[in-house]
């Protein structure tokens, strides 16, 4: 059964302009110690009504250690995706154990240097296996996203695998797989 965790220590709200909008919540904290897993933010709101301030309010809670573990301040990190952006959203307020913390949306673009109505292109990039592993492919993909410039320190980037597939053939016998990413 999931707890909450010892501490919030940071959050970072991203608003991705698809149709409809929707919002990317990066947060990082501490646990009490080793082991602790499958970190999720747990929703305090029903059917998408925040409190009138517009500010919706989560636990960040995660699965504790089921065996021995070191008892020691470990960081732990998510991502949570709230889809469809509410009409109301403003920003979050995340609960732990020991502290809570609140995040304001900073624009309505969510990257530095949009505004509403700037069309984002978005950063897109592939890698290739000859030996057909997927996470050989995928860390060659990353590696080869555009260099982009964080908000702030901290920032935690996203990113989705938007496509996957071989390519065969050719009088070469060229036979690789590849993954296509995108940054969001």
């Amino acid at each position: 059964m999931k707890r909450l965790v010892f501490s919030v220590q940071s959050i970072s709200i991203q608003t991705l302009l698809s149709q409809p909008p929707h919002v990317i919540i990066s947060f990082t904290g501490q646990a009490t110690s080793t082991g602790w897993s499958l970190a999720e933010l747990s929703s305090r709101f029903n059917n998408q009504h925040a409190a009138k301030d517009g500010i919706y309010e989560f636990d960040f809670v995660a699965e504790p250690p089921k065996e021995i573990s070191l008892p020691v301040l470990t960081p732990i990190a998510a991502s949570f995706e709230l889809f469809p952006k509410p009409n109301d959203f403003k920003g979050v307020r995340i609960y732990a154990q020991s502290n809570f913390k609140e995040q304001m949306e900073i624009s309505k673009a969510g990257v530095a240097g949009l505004d509403a109505n700037t069309k984002r292109t978005p950063n897109e990039a592939i890698g290739y296996s000859e030996s057909f592993s997927f996470d050989e492919a995928f860390q060659e993909a990353v590696k080869n996203l555009p260099a982009s410039m964080p908000p702030y320190p901290d920032y935690l980037s996203s990113v989705v695998v938007i496509e996957t597939g071989a390519v065969f053939g050719g009088i070469a016998g060229i036979r690789k797989l590849y993954v296509k990413v995108r940054e969001l």
